[in-house]
């Protein structure tokens, strides 16, 4: 049987990713974690600039802690 970690993988976010993302965090079970299901076009201002990262973080939850930033981190792909 294959073991859970090895089931799971991550891939770098792509601008084509932003209809799925959007569509998740309209769902119920998604939604209830976050303040406001949001509009298309702020998930797109949000996360459209994380597409052109090399590797990022992105801190952010319901239960944000007041010290931490609300911003991504990361290495732009042409820097």
């Amino acid at each position: 049987m294959q073991s859970l970690l090895s089931a799971i993988t991550f891939q770098p976010l792509l601008a084509d990713d932003l209809v799925m993302l959007h569509d998740w965090l309209q769902r119920p079970l998604v939604a209830e974690w976050w303040d406001a299901p949001p509009p298309f076009s702020e998930v797109e201002s949000e996360f459209l600039e994380l597409t052109e990262l090399e590797s990022w973080f992105y801190p952010k939850g319901k239960y944000h802690h007041p010290g931490w930033p609300s911003t991504a981190y990361g290495k732009r792909k042409d820097k």
